[in-house]
């Protein structure tokens, strides 16, 4: 089991919303991010800020606000990733209702927490949430393009998650704390991609929501690159998986459509093709297959037109052939057996292609 020490200081009386930061290498935004939280006009918080393994002085920094502020809570655990951090959070949480914000983010105003908690209570609302927001080259940027359609709520009021069918800015929004642990609802344990599938799986459970038109998060963007590998790829495809599945049981189309296009064009060129190609990343490439074998042609209405379902496979097949080479020099061919074993997700496939091909043919 992970240990992990806690600074329990006494809890705020009757908290109304607990505010969980993961923390990794984050001393150069981290002051601005807290400072954000603990200014709130709404005081009865507490926050708990989760440090995974940093080696600069985060670490430091949490104690020394910790010290001034009883309502911050420091807990420190090995490097195991954000999902992990945000779980020990909404376990330690002792607020009505929890929300999330990353350690170089911050509010873009102090009445943030008040807005989003009053219109939860008023309304009996398992979650509310506003609109997004980013910093971008020193300038706030909250108009975006279509495929961010569900950044921005132009009027107030309960949505339906049927309706909205979105799944990015997990961190404006507030859940109910009692609902997310009596739901289950916490982050799967990939190393990326974790929260796109924790959000639609607590919308969707919820059923309806309480948007506000008001921007509730500032996201800080282009001070960081993510450094990709295989681990990373892994859980990127197994996110998209996990609302691919969700999409398909409650016949949400075009979040599935919207998950389908991420999966076969911004993530797959530059980032899945790039680590499976890399020698000894097999794992991918089979999970890869098993992902577009279950493609839902129906869900996909028109975008199965537009999206081969063969795509991504074929472009696989295309780089590896390009790569022979390095294939042979990793001995992947050497014995019949083992490559009929290693590349069965392929075949079947592409056996399953074909017979689609056979089928709209007669």
């Amino acid at each position: 089991m992970q240990e992990y020490g806690l600074n329990r200081s006494a809890p705020v009386q009757n908290t109304k919303v607990t505010v969980i930061i993961p923390v990794y290498n984050a001393e150069k935004y981290l002051d601005e991010c807290l400072k954000s939280v603990l200014s709130q006009s709404l005081s009865a918080i507490e926050v708990i800020c989760v440090d995974d393994g940093s080696a600069d002085d985060s670490r430091a920094i949490l104690y020394s606000y910790a010290v001034k502020d009883s309502r911050l809570r420091v807990c420190v655990q090995k490097n195991a990733g954000a999902a992990s951090a945000r779980n020990i959070g909404i376990a330690e949480a002792q607020g009505q209702y929890i929300a999330f914000m990353d350690a170089d983010d911050f509010y873009p105003s102090r009445d943030v927490l008040e807005k989003l908690y009053t219109a939860a209570e008023v309304n009996g609302a398992l979650v509310c949430g506003g609109c997004f927001s980013s910093l971008e080259g020193g300038k706030i940027i909250t108009e975006y393009p279509p495929d961010l359609f569900g950044y921005v709520f132009r009027k107030s009021g309960f949505m339906r998650f049927a309706d909205y069918q979105f799944d990015y800015g997990f961190h404006r929004f507030l859940y109910r704390t009692d609902f997310l642990r009596a739901k289950k609802l916490f982050f799967p344990d990939y190393a990326r991609f974790q929260d796109p599938p924790f959000l639609a799986q607590t919308l969707s459970a919820a059923e309806t929501f309480y948007a506000l038109k008001d921007v509730t998060y500032v996201y800080r963007v282009g001070h960081k690159s993510v450094q990709w590998n295989e681990k990373k790829v892994l859980g990127l495809i197994r996110g998209i998986r996990d609302n691919l599945q969700l999409s398909a049981d409650r016949g949400y189309a075009k979040l599935y459509a919207l998950n389908w296009n991420r999966l076969n064009s911004k993530y797959y060129t530059k980032i899945i093709l790039s680590q499976a190609q890399k020698p000894g990343n097999g794992q991918i490439a089979k999970e890869l297959a098993a992902l577009q074998s279950c493609a839902n042609a129906a869900l996909l209405g028109e975008q199965s037109g537009r999206v081969p379902l063969n795509r991504p496979l074929q472009s696989l097949l295309d780089g590896w052939i390009a790569q022979d080479k390095k294939l042979y020099d990793e001995g992947w061919f050497i014995h019949r057996r083992i490559f009929r074993l290693y590349t069965w997700p392929l075949r079947a496939f592409g056996r399953m292609c074909r017979r689609r091909r056979e089928r709209k043919s007669k």
